[in-house]
């Protein structure tokens, strides 16, 4: 083959020292992998530079040829010349397969290397861990033991203390989110228990980190509309031998929700042709998945078994088309998925194969399949792992929100409210001036916020509470420690708050002692039995529809002030969406225009409380409100730019800006108070107390119209973006027309048990 090359200078390649005997064979076996005669050429130029390399560098023969040299040789070409550098490693390859090569000599192990292969054997042998997990254990623990410096003091592990781990955690964290910071907490946790058992270390450490909090389906699913699902396939060109086997996979993980390892080791024996089954072997449960063949999936993969696959002795169905032929790897469906996203001009957000198996269950969601038909399909263990695609099925979720109330239409009933009714609240506290820490504590209680901000916390509160702990001990306490005096006097500047109030800021310091005793043993800790009792919950204030008609006709009335140009209309409009839609304040107020989608009249909450984010469909006429409302703000001479705020105050250069949540609760307690919708205790209810009428109304709702309750909650918590569905059940108080509605539920079911035998009464 070398001849039909270079017929001209075969010979002369022959001739080289070292590899030329070598360079027909290794064109042959280039050829039988794959590659291009472009490709081998380009490589044959390159072998002449190789040859000279290394007989420069003392390479006698091809007995004394070894890995080092290539190394050597790959160093010294890859940046100025990285064709050559490529076919420096094609040929260590052909000649480590052929004729072997001289191993490269053995560089003793490190401190640090001996003791991570010890763990990795007890990872193996004891613990029983796969090799992938082993081998990230093994990545992240050789960066812990270079930052404590392992190899220079060997003495490290068993001097080490908390704060050291924290400091090596706050350095993850810069470039970890808090999921993957997880799992380095997980394996320093494992790696410290170890050390412990050994002896090593003589305080269990691994029980004194500090982990991120994360929550169960904090992000929506990566999903696709499913007509964005059909362009997709459509446009892939099927006359291309690459675009048939993109073809195949992207329609299997679209028709099947198939993972990308489930694709890429799918092998012939696992298509029965003539029971038109395939049998999925699931990597991540073990298990396996027999799943009807249908006739579109049978024609694409006939399609390309007989035109496009490579003759290799191989049982996988699909195959490298580009050299070196032979098996894919698992990234290659999401490669595949990027070409022909990107072929197709497609605007698709996501750059990963995995969104089509999410627009898979999400379409079977919408269509009417049960989640337990497609958790199965889906082959999730459990339940909750399909649960997560109920947040985007928009048809029941709507079914959950509240329409407007009626209002009546003659609004001239309702006087102008007069907002001097509430005296402003008045409470005397000392100001903190800002500024950096001062105190003896400052370093610790600097590091404290570093760690707890590092591991993805907002921590702003504690940071608050801890400046006013150190502006105390600065100004008021003439102490040298944190003792049970200094403590107590501190607790006395909190006498203005209500209990809760105070036990939340008391425990706040009490956790940062917990911390310093990590360090100290010896630090004081306060007993948190002597703390205040917070008390009972307070009892929510459920606003019946006549209650928010009233608030919203009276809102029409506020007087416009300099600083609120669209007060009226913005006040009403965050009162009809809290209540309908049963949003916390916070989110309402990051509300920005590029959240609502008026297409499927649908608002995305982001940032919300425990990370989660969801979309809540609008109920048709709280959607029509909200057309108005920018319509109006439109007419006004607002421009409506993304980022504008929905409740918006004033304009300014970025649309408009939000309400602040002290300014939103000020208007409410007003038309609450001016409209006599009053507490037993007499005072105006919360404005959180909407999100709780929000969700007894929706209740009641279901009870009205005949509903399966049980069957209705979990829409209402995946709604409402609880972190679990006990949640929901606090917001439900068992007001009266609850009650009413509930006994005359049960009266219809069960009321003719107790009716009395008239055969009994006439004998």
């Amino acid at each position: 083959m070398l001849k039909q090359l270079r017929p001209c200078s075969y010979e002369d390649y022959l001739a080289l020292p070292i590899i030329g005997p070598l360079l027909d064979d290794f064109c042959q076996w280039s050829r039988q992998r794959g590659y291009a005669l472009l490709t081998i050429k380009k490589h044959l130029r390159g072998c002449r530079h190789i040859t000279a390399f290394l007989c420069n560098h003392g390479v006698e023969n091809l007995e004394h040829l070894g890995e080092s040299d290539f190394d050597c040789a790959w160093q010294q070409f890859r940046c100025n010349y990285p064709g050559i550098a490529g076919a420096v490693r094609q040929l260590e390859r052909f000649i480590r397969e052929k004729h072997g090569l001289v191993p490269k000599p053995c560089i003793p192990l490190s401190r640090s290397s001996k003791e991570l292969e010890h763990f990795a054997n007890h990872l193996r042998k004891v613990m029983g861990y796969e090799e992938n997990t082993i081998k990230f254990h093994i990545r992240y623990l050789k960066r812990f033991l270079n930052f404590i410096e392992y190899d220079v003091n060997e003495n490290v592990l068993a001097q080490l203390q908390s704060n050291k781990i924290d400091d090596f955690l706050v350095f993850c964290s810069k470039t970890l989110g808090r999921y993957s910071l997880r799992h380095v907490v997980a394996y320093l946790r494992n790696f410290l228990r170890y050390q412990f058992r050994q002896g090593v270390l003589s305080i269990p450490l691994h029980e004194t980190i500090h982990s991120p909090r994360t929550w169960d389906m904090e992000s929506l699913p990566c999903s696709l509309p499913w007509d964005v699902v059909k362009q997709l396939l459509a446009s892939i060109n099927r006359r291309d031998t690459q675009g048939k086997r993109n073809y195949a996979m992207l329609l299997m993980a679209a028709t099947y929700g198939l993972r990308s390892i489930e694709i890429v080791t799918l092998t012939l024996d696992d298509i029965n042709w003539r029971g038109k089954r395939v049998l999925v072997r699931q990597q991540k449960t073990r298990n396996i998945l027999a799943l009807p063949l249908t006739n579109e999936i049978a024609e694409a993969l006939i399609d390309y078994l007989r035109n496009v696959r490579p003759a290799l002795p191989l049982r996988e169905v699909f195959l490298r088309e580009r050299a070196p032929i032979g098996r894919l790897k698992s990234s290659a469906v999401a490669e595949a998925f990027q070409r022909e996203v990107r072929l197709a001009g497609l605007d698709i957000p996501y750059h990963g194969a995995h969104c089509l198996r999410h627009s898979f269950a999400v379409h079977h969601l919408r269509q009417g399949t049960s989640m337990k038909a497609i958790g199965d399909i889906l082959g999730h263990q459990c339940p909750s792992s399909t649960n997560t695609y109920l947040r985007l099925s928009i048809d029941d979720l709507r079914s959950v929100a509240l329409d407007v109330p009626n209002e009546p239409d003659n609004e001239s009933t309702h006087p102008a409210v007069n907002l001097k009714t509430l005296p402003k609240k008045s409470v005397v506290r000392e100001k903190i001036p800002a500024g950096p820490l001062c105190s003896f504590l400052a370093d610790e209680i600097s590091a404290y916020i570093r760690l707890h901000q590092g591991l993805g916390k907002d921590y702003r509160k504690e940071k608050r509470v801890l400046k006013s702990l150190d502006w105390f001990l600065i100004n008021h306490a003439h102490a040298d420690d944190l003792n049970g005096a200094v403590f107590e006097a501190w607790s006395q500047t909190l006498v203005g708050l209500c209990p809760s109030g105070r036990r939340t800021r008391m425990k706040i310091i009490c956790n940062f002692c917990i911390y310093r005793r990590r360090l100290h043993p010896n630090t004081f800790v306060p007993d948190i039995l002597t703390f205040p009792n917070a008390g009972m919950t307070r009892r929510s204030f459920i606003l019946s529809p006549q209650d928010i008609t009233r608030l919203l006709c009276a809102a029409r009335q506020l007087p416009i002030v300099p600083h609120e140009q669209f007060r009226p209309e913005a006040i009403r409009m965050a009162i009809l969406i809290l209540y309908s839609c049963g949003l916390r304040l916070g989110e309402l107020l990051r509300l920005k225009l590029a959240d609502y989608n008026p297409v499927e009249e649908t608002l995305f909450i982001r940032d919300a409380k425990f990370h989660k984010q969801r979309i809540i469909p609008l109920s048709v006429t709280v959607s029509k409100e909200l057309h108005s409302y920018l319509d109006y703000c439109r007419q006004c001479g607002i421009d409506l730019v993304p980022e504008m705020p929905i409740i918006s105050r004033c304009q300014n250069e970025h649309g408009g800006r939000a309400y602040t949540g002290s300014v939103l609760r000020k208007n409410w307690r007003h038309l609450c108070a001016e409209l006599g919708i009053l507490t037993p205790r007499g005072v105006p209810p919360r404005l959180h107390d909407a999100r709780h009428s929000f969700a007894v109304n929706a209740l009641l709702r279901c009870y009205h119209s005949g509903q399966d309750i049980q069957s209705r909650l979990p829409f209402l918590y995946t709604y409402m973006g609880h972190v679990n569905i006990a949640s929901t059940y606090y917001y439900l108080s068992f007001i009266e027309p609850l009650r009413m509605a509930a006994s005359d539920r049960f009266e219809q079911a069960f009321g003719n048990l107790a009716q009395p035998d008239s055969n009994l009464h006439s004998n």
